[in-house]
């Protein structure tokens, strides 16, 4: 009994880390957590089997994590909307960083430098100081974990990555992907 209550107060923590590190529903400036390459890194985490140590730690970061948050990005006004080959190019573009970023992850040192100048290449600009000290308590359990868990998490990203890619196929309407939901054959 102590272990299940034990568990649901682990599982209730970390909901509500992510919910706090997202910045509430939808998260900063409309996204669903943090930057790549943070948000990978961070759900990818959760995901494994940890030992307690590495558990301990991911505890602490996240409770770090929840107590300093980055300010909310000015929100920006809505650009026109992308054509469809401009659609594609970003999400192969996509595509190319996170493969990038499952290779760097595979590896028992990732080369901080590059996943630091992947966060600050996102659309609000650079990232401010806080978001990169969250990446690197997030690659400090990083390199705590075993070659069979750093294959797990790059397996666990890939899948992610492809269950995306499949629900936004499934959202292909009429006029294309990013249809308006009126826009769409139902």
């Amino acid at each position: 009994m102590r272990t299940a209550i034990a568990a649901l107060s682990i599982l209730a923590g970390l909901s509500l880390s992510m919910f706090a590190l997202a910045g509430g529903p939808g998260g900063p400036g409309g996204h669903r957590g943090p930057p790549p390459p943070m948000g990978p890194l961070l759900h990818g985490l959760q995901d494994l089997d940890l030992d307690a140590d590495q558990q301990a730690q991911l505890d602490e970061a996240l409770e770090t994590m929840e107590g300093e948050r980055p300010e909310r990005p000015v929100r920006r006004e809505r650009p026109e909307r992308p054509s469809e080959a401009d659609r594609e190019a970003h999400h192969a573009e996509r595509k190319a960083r996170a493969e990038a970023l499952e290779a760097q992850l595979a590896l028992e040192t990732p080369d901080r430098e590059l996943l630091h100048a992947e966060l600050d290449d996102g659309r609000d600009g650079p990232a401010p100081q806080l978001a990169h000290d969250h990446l690197d308590l997030l690659l400090e359990v990083h390199a705590g974990l075993s070659a069979t868990q750093r294959s797990e998490l790059v397996e666990t990203l890939a899948a992610r990555r492809a269950e995306h890619a499949e629900r936004r196929g499934d959202c292909e309407g009429k006029e294309g992907r990013g249809g308006r939901r009126g826009d769409r054959e139902e």
